[in-house]
């Protein structure tokens, strides 16, 4: 990755320094596909490009505005470990700490499933960042209190708790065609909004009778997260051309 510099720094440090951001920004991770070897190269044979680079990616509406290079045989390149975090967890720290902070922005930060942890949305809280989304069920990243992926929960029924002490971060359990858990310091359990959607499997046919499509009460939780959980997505296409 040092072939890379200074080409790197200089593209990184414009696409922050040109872009007007809206509030809603999205963390997943990029792959770029290769055609040689590499030992910093990742082979993901479930996903569309199964071999190449993979960079954890900060993106507004298919703008990537800031990068970390994943490598397989060296973790991260560049990190900054933060006290008490995971490599990704601190990866994804280090990607939101850049974005501009005034007492009158605020940004929305929606991550790929299973980088929200109960600390990690503390922390940029406390930078004045809010976030959330798709929490893995362990004991560090959600609270084990409300953990309940049993047959009997019925189809779009949401529960919650606070997930921590100050009660900053919400823990919040949906029920779709299996159970979702999510983390997030910008949503509460009341706020549901009118979707559009169709049938899918046993447990909703209740809830839908014969209907194709019917138009349901979802979680702002879920739309918010289904609806800007995409901006990596749609820079891909941006960095491959």
């Amino acid at each position: 990755f040092q072939k890379l510099e200074p080409l790197n720094s200089l593209i990184h440090d414009h696409c922050q320094q040109y872009c007007l951001l809206s509030w809603n920004i999205t963390m997943d991770k990029m792959m770029i596909r290769i055609g040689g070897q590499s030992h910093h190269t990742y082979r993901i044979p479930s996903k569309p490009i199964i071999e190449g680079y993979k960079v954890f990616a900060l993106c507004n509406v298919g703008y990537t505005y800031n990068w970390i290079f994943a490598s397989c045989s060296n973790s991260f390149i560049d990190l900054v470990p933060q006290p008490d975090f995971t490599p990704t967890g601190s990866a994804v720290f280090q990607l939101a700490a850049v974005l501009p902070y005034s007492p009158n922005l605020h940004f929305n930060i929606y991550m790929d499933n299973y980088f929200p942890s109960i600390a990690l949305l503390e922390r940029l809280h406390n930078r004045g960042l809010v976030g959330g989304g798709i929490a893995g069920v362990n004991s560090k990243a959600f609270p084990p209190t409300i953990h309940d992926s049993g047959p009997n929960i019925p189809w779009n029924e949401i529960s919650g708790s606070s997930g921590n002490a100050t009660g900053m971060v919400l823990a919040a359990q949906w029920q779709d065609n299996s159970t979702v858990h999510f983390l997030s310091t910008i949503h509460n359990l009341i706020d549901r909004i009118s979707h559009l959607t169709s049938s899918n499997g046993p447990m909703i046919r209740l809830a839908f009778g014969s209907p194709k499509r019917v138009r349901v009460p979802i979680p702002v939780i879920t739309n918010d997260h289904n609806q800007n959980k995409v901006g990596v997505d749609v820079a891909d296409p941006y960095r491959t051309h």
